[in-house]
């Protein structure tokens, strides 16, 4: 869907220049958050909160995290998507600065909601979101196509630098002599907050195309495509909210893997991911976008399953890594066709609305928690279906617009 409003656009240098700097921005943002949201729950682990409470905290994270994307939709189409990753990059900044001092219950959850970190995926796609990200690429780029090729550098780059933070996370096991367990993080917090302020000056180098403020959030029509997009969203995300966010327990629990073990199956599935979605514009010769993506979500949720069968820590840890390969072909495109259904000045709607339903359903992340309390393999293989189910839904409801 296109408006007159798409011809108010900044020329390809300028765009170009534009989108190097958000890359950039992207890889130091990936750093902090792809450490910050994989050591959380053994962060709290070792404060000694129970599988229970870290799954409930998860919910209350998720919550708060759902109405900053609301704000921050709205905020971006507009006051700009510059500003609103601005925005997010400062609180992400003190978010680690809190987690760096504090260790309240209350306060660790205050300060991973804030830094996003509520209901952020797996599969090496840790920092491949931010809000309004996909939104300015939508902003700077109006061929279908470049905008997939373009998301997917940028989660190429999200999963290449979350690589580090995940290498962050093995760097515990070496400052443990001489900080300890809960200090080890503590350090490693205070270093994801200073670079997190490097993603902040990048951003300022962004031009933006002018903005128009609308007099409605989203359009009849584009509301009636953000639902049907919400609705598989919702769906798959339960399902990933009962399984990912405590994954890294789970490999704990099930293996005994330790932080440093952890990091290596994790830098893996960052790198094949990664990889993925630098190509993910080539897959387009097997289907549509939507095609692609629905695909992908549903291969995603097979693998989930699979994980659990009983062939050992090295098989579990492989088929991770080949569920990031999957991860990172789905999303640009999953990206790239939610842009592509609505107008150019309701984009940071439209993506933060169907993010907010993943995000709620993530909240699963309580069940999950208890889940794996009683069975620890439940959250996998519940988890794991139901996002096959959102695939399927996703291109149930979306293969006809196509």
């Amino acid at each position: 869907m296109e408006n007159d409003d798409d011809k108010k656009q900044i020329s390809e240098a300028s765009a170009a220049r534009s989108f190097m700097f958000l890359t950039a921005s992207r890889a130091f943002r990936s750093v902090a958050i792809g450490f910050s949201t994989l050591a959380l729950p053994l962060y709290m682990a070792a404060l000694g909160y129970s599988a229970v409470v870290i799954g409930i905290s998860f919910l209350a994270m998720t919550i708060t995290t759902v109405f900053l994307l609301i704000f921050y939709g709205i905020m971006g189409d507009r006051q700009g998507y510059k500003k609103v990753l601005m925005l997010v990059d400062i609180l992400l900044s003190v978010s680690g600065a809190i987690l760096a001092v504090g260790r309240s219950l209350p306060l660790i959850v205050f300060a991973a909601a804030i830094g996003g970190f509520g209901g952020q995926g797996g599969g090496g796609l840790r920092g491949g979101f931010g809000p309004g990200s996909t939104a300015l690429v939508g902003r700077l780029f109006q061929d279908s196509n470049e905008r997939v090729r373009r998301i997917g550098r940028l989660t190429f780059v999200g999963g290449i630098f979350s690589i580090a933070g995940t290498a962050m996370l093995g760097l515990h096991g070496l400052l443990m002599p001489e900080f300890g367990n809960v200090n080890s993080f503590r350090v490693l917090y205070a270093i994801s907050s200073v670079i997190s302020m490097f993603s902040l000056m990048c951003l300022l180098f962004i031009t933006e195309p002018k903005h128009t403020k609308l007099g409605s959030i989203l359009s009849k029509e584009s509301g009636k495509f953000v639902t049907k997009v919400s609705v598989s969203n919702f769906v798959s995300g339960f399902g990933i909210g009962m399984a990912i966010p405590l994954l890294p327990l789970w490999f704990e629990l099930a293996y005994g893997f330790t932080p440093t073990m952890i990091s290596l199956v994790y830098t893996a599935s960052s790198a094949v991911s990664a990889t993925a979605s630098l190509q993910a514009h080539r897959f387009s010769k097997f289907g549509s976008q939507v095609v692609v993506a629905a695909v992908s979500r549903a291969i995603n949720g097979v693998l989930l399953i699979m994980m659990v069968l009983p062939f050992g820590s090295i098989y579990s840890s492989i088929l991770y890594v080949i569920r990031g390969l999957s991860a990172g072909i789905g999303a640009p495109n999953r990206s790239a066709v939610t842009i592509g259904g609505v107008g150019t000045e309701e984009m940071g709607a439209a993506t933060s609305l169907t993010a907010v339903a993943n995000r709620v359903a993530l909240g699963s992340s309580s069940i999950g928690g208890y889940l794996l309390e009683i069975m620890e393999d439940l959250p996998l293989e519940i988890g794991g279906a139901l996002q096959l189910l959102g695939g399927l839904l996703f291109y149930i409801l979306l293969e006809r617009r196509e």
